[in-house]
């Protein structure tokens, strides 16, 4: 993907920027010796906010490399069709809210969901800048236990 256009996506729904809000003023707000005990990705997201983030969702597995000159977002997809979708489930995992409180309905802990499921986020919402909204299909045969929102791209 191009680290602009998903930059540029990450900043356009609501529901992402609210998430690295609420955990960067977490963050903020912990104590100088429990900040020493950050993880770099949680530092950076302090110190360089949400384009750490995206480079962070974005980098390549140890010893992969980026063909030059080719981007998804670049080429032109219109059509996305994913089997097996309940793979990708998990974009948004319970965070706590404003008021400390983490909702049930969608299962226990936190984090900061899975990175399969954002790099589907980010193609499918590359398709549908490509098609005006449209062109995203998703298969599977794996019901959403704990709710729909699994399958939101």
């Amino acid at each position: 993907m191009n680290e602009s256009a998903v930059l540029e996506y990450v900043e356009s729904v609501e529901a992402i920027r609210r998430s690295l809000t609420l955990r960067r003023m977490r963050l903020n707000a912990l104590e100088d010796k429990a900040k020493e005990k950050l993880s770099e990705r949680q530092k950076a997201l302090l110190e360089h906010g949400t384009s750490a983030w995206v480079d962070e969702i974005l980098a390549l597995p140890e010893g992969w490399q980026y063909d030059p000159g080719v981007t998804w977002d670049e080429i032109g997809v219109d059509l996305l069709i994913v089997d097996e979708a309940a793979s990708f489930k998990n974009l948004h995992l319970p965070q706590a809210r404003e008021d400390g409180s983490i909702p049930k309905f969608m299962g226990s802990g936190g984090g900061e969901g899975s990175g399969r499921a954002w790099q589907l986020d980010f193609r499918a919402g590359a398709v549908r800048r490509q098609t005006g909204g449209s062109g995203v299909v998703l298969l599977t045969a794996t019901p959403a236990k704990n709710s729909p929102l699994e399958f939101t791209t």
